[in-house]
Formats: C-alpha cells, structure tokens, sequence
C-alpha cells in the first residue's frame, strides 16, 4: 500500500491530477494530453477494440489503478478497461503514461508513447474530441 501511496503522489506531482478531474474538465499543466468523448469513440470503435489497445499497449506492465472512492490497486491486465468507467486513473509504473475516465464521458490519455500509439491505431483520433471543456 506504501508503493501504491507514493505513486499516486508523483503521480499528482508529474501530471496535475487533484484525484477529482482531470484535463478536460480542468486546465492541464501539460502538453502530452488527448481527451476523448467516449459516446464518439463507442459509436466509431467497439468497446472491445479499445480495451485490446489499453490491454497491448500497457502489457507486460504492472498499472497503477486509483479509483475516486476507493483505495488504490495494482493491475496487472488492461484487456477489460473500455470506454465506461467514473473519475478512474490508471498509469504505468513509470508514470510515464496515463488514463483517466471520468462520469462526464470523457477519456484522457496522458503520455506520448500512450498518444502517438493511439493516433497511428486511430488516425481519425480528432473525431473524437470532445466539444467542450478545456483546451490544450
């Protein structure tokens, strides 16, 4: 529980992350974001397709996972994190990549190596930017 303390420490430090909201429902500190409208990805992307990205491109890492109301935990597979989850954040153990749901239906993902996968998966990616909230 120590380890997992820490990390969301650093984790709030490196990204700006209040365990509440994150970019775009508050000014990011950052540049290496892309929020996402999830009721744009699910009617382009089947859930399944997106959890098998988050699963491919997190395997083989252990994953930070804080939830709002509920303690922290280590996860070891992503392949069932889809489009429908409230004020989440998950990050590698680097934290050096993250992704943060939230009620409002959006989704952040935080990190070039995380971004830059996305877009080449995705090369629609801007279709499914939200319509409001803050803006890089």
């Amino acid at each position: 529980m120590e380890k997992l303390v820490r990390a969301k420490i650093a984790l709030k430090e490196l990204w700006g992350w209040d365990e509440y909201y994150f970019y775009p429902l508050a000014p990011a500190r950052r540049t290496d974001l892309l929020a996402l409208d999830s009721i744009k990805l699910e009617n382009k992307i089947p859930e399944v397709d997106f959890k098998k990205f988050l699963g491919t491109f997190f395997s083989g890492n252990t994953v930070y996972a804080f939830p709002e109301n509920d303690p922290p935990y280590l996860e070891e597979s992503l392949e069932d994190y889809g489009y429908w989850y409230s004020e989440l954040c998950i990050a590698d153990s680097s934290l050096k990549n993250l992704v943060y749901w939230s009620h409002e239906d959006t989704i952040t993902l935080g990190g070039l190596a995380l971004i830059e996968k996305f877009k080449l998966r995705y090369p629609e990616y801007s279709l499914f930017a939200p319509e409001w909230g803050y803006k890089l």
